[in-house]
């Protein structure tokens, strides 16, 4: 069976989490305030957003996503190879992030580099905007926000046809409340997510990861 799957970029392939703190460490040197999200445990996804203010929030993104910034990020230990196994497998990837569409550019090469991404089985979509009108023809979906997951499984047209969606995430304080959530599969690392995969039979054999 091979599928659509949407796949997340950050906190899911790499970790969004160490950039902003590198940067929040950067902005507390000027704004003392910004500490107490700097060493804060972000239990809620909406925790650094909350304790940092919008602004300043906004502009840990912004530093985040610069085109120099992506493309030294360094990805999550299988997540590599987990999604080289999805796209032999026959599966086609949308990668899907909430980032400017400016990134988009610096995102792509990203990927290209590090091997997640192959001409004809892969796609990017950077938007501002809800990701599930992109997510649309998604049977399964690889991400780490609570919000995006469960939209996606809930999702009304997809149930009224028959159609069952699954949902992988990289587990993190902020969503680990979720564990008995029916479709939605958790686990701390992409050895745990590719295990899910196998016994959900997206991909019909574990992957071996360096």
């Amino acid at each position: 069976m091979c599928a659509l799957i949407g796949i997340d970029v950050d906190d899911t392939i790499y970790s969004f989490r160490d950039a902003a703190l590198e940067e929040l460490g950067a902005m507390a040197i000027d704004n003392p305030k910004l500490e107490k999200a700097l060493y804060a445990t972000w239990d809620q996804w909406r925790t650094p957003h909350d304790l940092c203010g919008h602004d300043e929030w906004m502009e840990v993104i912004r530093r985040v996503h610069d085109d120099d910034m992506i493309l030294k990020q360094t990805p999550f230990q299988g997540a590599v190879e987990t999604c080289q196994a999805l796209m032999e497998h026959g599966h086609r990837l949308i990668y899907i992030s909430n980032r400017s569409t400016e990134s988009k550019e610096a995102t792509s090469a990203w990927l290209a580099t590090h091997g997640f991404s192959v001409s004809g089985y892969t796609e990017l979509v950077c938007t501002s905007d809800d990701k599930q009108p992109y997510l649309r023809d998604c049977q399964f979906l690889i991400d780490d926000r609570p919000k995006t997951c469960i939209e996606f499984i809930h999702d009304f047209q997809w149930r009224a046809t028959g159609g069952g969606r699954k949902a992988f995430m990289k587990s993190y304080p902020y969503n680990q409340n979720l564990t008995d959530v029916p479709n939605l599969y958790l686990a701390p690392t992409w050895h745990g997510l590719n295990k899910y995969l196998v016994s959900k039979e997206v991909l019909s054999c574990p992957t071996p990861i360096k």
